[in-house]
């Protein structure tokens, strides 16, 4: 972990966690030794029946970490169910202090990487909710505004438009911005070199890469190592993951459609003429320059019935 340059309070968990561990498996052989040692004096000794009231004797040097007598019964073993929780633990051992450990490295770990199917269902809710293509979800934390509820969105030859951002997914935006925040401070303080900048930004603004405002709002989970520089950077999140994310999705649903991140695109603008938006204004929230890449959508309209036609004077 060191050689990875994990955070010093992950180090720390880690060692605590290992420490323990050996330090159980000591006692357990200790315990194991002494068990073997009485059982060969007990051998050696003449075959007798003890006594019925003979004391049982305690273990000298409580080696062994069992919880203390009760009266009350003991819960059956359960059998069968769920005994691992989703970081492949087990959800109760009989060590509070291990599980102490485990629960603050599964938060951790939930508060450094999240869940990628998290991010990656966010991914989708912004394509549908922003009507994004799939290499415009590479967002910046400085792209989105939530006082006026916008959000500047770089389409193809870097053209910025912005849309209004759902309010039913804000909260969740939000939270990841936090969790940005979080992970900026960690990766400042193990010394990373920041994120990936855009052609010659990085020489005109030699700090942006360690600025919050440049961070990638969905973050790789991983770092990349630049040779050049000899220096660890974050990258965002691949394209390929929703990619197949989406794909896994649409198999277990069954769906007898082809869906790829772009459908949801597509349902965007579907949706919002379908509403009776103008198509100006959709093909300013989608970013086209021609008006008749928008006209295609207006085969999804339903047909109106039929009217006579009169003259406007008549009306």
């Amino acid at each position: 972990m060191r050689a990875k340059k994990q955070p010093v309070k992950q180090q720390e968990q880690a060692e605590l966690a290992v420490s323990l561990f050996f330090a159980l498996e000591k006692g357990r052989k200790a315990v194991s030794s002494a068990v073997a040692k009485q059982t060969a004096a007990v051998a050696s000794l003449p075959h007798s029946a003890p006594p019925a009231n003979a004391p049982v004797p305690a273990n000298p040097r409580n080696l062994v970490c069992e919880p203390p007598a009760s009266s009350s019964p003991a819960p059956p073993r359960r059998r069968g169910g769920k005994h691992y929780d989703e970081w492949r633990c087990l959800e109760k051992t009989e060590s509070p202090a291990w599980d102490k450990i485990i629960a603050d490295l599964a938060s951790e770990i939930k508060l450094r990487h999240l869940s990628r199917n998290t991010l990656k269902a966010l991914v989708a809710q912004l394509q549908y909710g922003c009507g994004l293509r799939l290499n415009e979800s590479v967002m910046r934390v400085k792209d989105f505004n939530f006082d006026t509820a916008m959000l500047t969105v770089r389409g193809k030859g870097n053209k910025c438009r912005t849309v209004p951002i759902p309010k039913l997914i804000t909260p969740e935006l939000l939270n990841q911005i936090e969790a940005v925040k979080r992970l900026h401070d960690e990766d400042l303080a193990a010394g990373f070199a920041g994120v990936f900048l855009e052609d010659q930004l990085e020489k005109k603004y030699p700090k942006a890469a360690r600025d919050l405002v440049w961070q990638w709002f969905l973050p790789q989970a991983s770092l990349t190592f630049v040779a050049e520089g000899k220096e660890l950077r974050r990258y965002h999140i691949h394209g390929t993951h929703v990619q197949d994310a989406i794909y896994d999705a649409v198999r277990k649903a069954k769906l007898t459609k082809r869906v790829t991140p772009h459908t949801f695109r597509h349902t965007y603008a579907t949706h919002l003429l379908q509403a009776g938006y103008d198509l100006r204004a959709i093909q300013a929230l989608l970013g086209h320059a021609d008006i008749r890449t928008t006209m295609i959508y207006l085969h999804c309209l339903p047909p109106k019935p039929g009217k006579e036609v009169k003259s406007p004077l008549d009306f």
